[in-house]
């Protein structure tokens, strides 16, 4: 199958490189975020070296996710020179990388990856997963996790947990799928935690955010 010759495929390059750069996109969500940081324990795991960017802080309903405190915002802290892969996520155009031109002017040696679950915009890696059937980028990495039998932990399972979660409206949106609830059955008994997720993503809302959807809510019309 042709995406599972492609994980196996990045799988390779992520053994081969030295220093990894992990990406997703400018005002993450609990997405992009899980899925960096699911990567990232993993490669902690191998030893290699890392960094994990976002040109925007993480909020702060997702600080319970594994690896989230190594979150690098400020630029001007990347060396991209010194990076010879680029695993990039959730990122629906290259644009919201914010890393445009380090990727565009990139050495040939430097192997750019992209895993996303939104339609193709853009063409920029090397290699490249996009499945927009799938309800998440979570659903992406677990795929890949299997396919190079990749052992999920619990800080794993919780990150795709809380990825597939927070991108599915909490398993309401159409995009959850039957494969959907079997992942997330599965990340519960490698030791998610659900109660705490849900707590933490769908009922923790910022006073900002619940002002926001108070306006939306009073400016509802039907159209009949």
């Amino acid at each position: 199958m042709e995406k599972e010759r492609i994980f196996k495929l990045i799988y390779q390059e992520v053994l081969k490189a030295r220093r990894i750069l992990l990406v997703t996109h400018e005002k993450p969500d609990g997405d992009g975020l899980s899925s960096i940081c699911a990567i990232s324990d993993w490669l902690a795991e191998l030893g290699k070296a890392q960094i994990l960017f976002c040109a925007d802080p993480a909020p702060a309903q997702f600080s319970y996710l594994c690896c989230i405190e190594n979150l690098v915002t400020d630029k001007s802290r990347l060396d991209f020179s010194e990076v010879d892969l680029v695993l990039i996520f959730d990122c629906g155009d290259l644009g919201r990388t914010k890393l445009s031109q380090e990727i565009l002017s990139r050495k040939p040696e430097q192997k750019i990856v992209n895993i996303d679950h939104h339609p193709k915009v853009d063409d920029f890696a090397d290699l490249e997963i996009k499945d927009p059937e799938l309800s998440s980028t979570s659903e992406l990495v677990y795929d890949f996790f299997k396919a190079n039998r990749v052992f999920i932990n619990k800080n794993r399972a919780n990150c795709l947990l809380t990825g597939i979660s927070s991108d599915t409206g909490n398993f309401l949106y159409p995009s959850t799928s039957d494969k959907t609830v079997q992942i997330s059955s599965e990340m519960l008994m490698r030791g998610a935690n659900l109660p705490h997720i849900i707590e933490n993503t769908w009922r923790n809302k910022s006073l900002p955010a619940m002002k926001i959807w108070g306006v939306a809510m009073a400016n509802l019309q039907v159209n009949k």
